[in-house]
């Protein structure tokens, strides 16, 4: 997959192998999943983004989730990923301390 900052429904699409209206209910479903959107109003994904709607497309297709099952599953997800940036930058300040203190 070519780097790019952002991505249109249609490359999310063909990527993910999921129907661009699927993608775009499951955004009216779940407000995790709001891309921006360019001036003429074409939806912008991130990485972000595409990793949520990839993690909606399991829940849904392999694990046979409801909307609701979805929803709490991405407030988990959402919590998880808050909890592993907190834990990441502690650990990196505790870094920064020591070598200051070597300095």
């Amino acid at each position: 997959m070519p780097s790019k900052q952002f991505y249109n429904i249609g490359e999310v699409s063909e990527l993910l192998g999921v129907n661009p209206s699927a993608i775009r209910y499951w955004e009216s479903q779940f407000s995790t999943l709001r891309p921006l959107k360019s001036v003429k109003g074409t939806r912008l994904y991130s990485m972000d983004d595409i990793e949520k709607i990839q993690y909606v497309k399991h829940l849904k297709s392999d694990c046979g989730y409801s909307s609701d099952g979805i929803r709490q599953r991405l407030r988990t997800y959402n919590t998880d990923n808050r909890r592993q940036v907190v834990q990441t930058l502690l650990r990196l300040r505790s870094l920064l301390m020591d070598l200051k203190d070597q300095l």
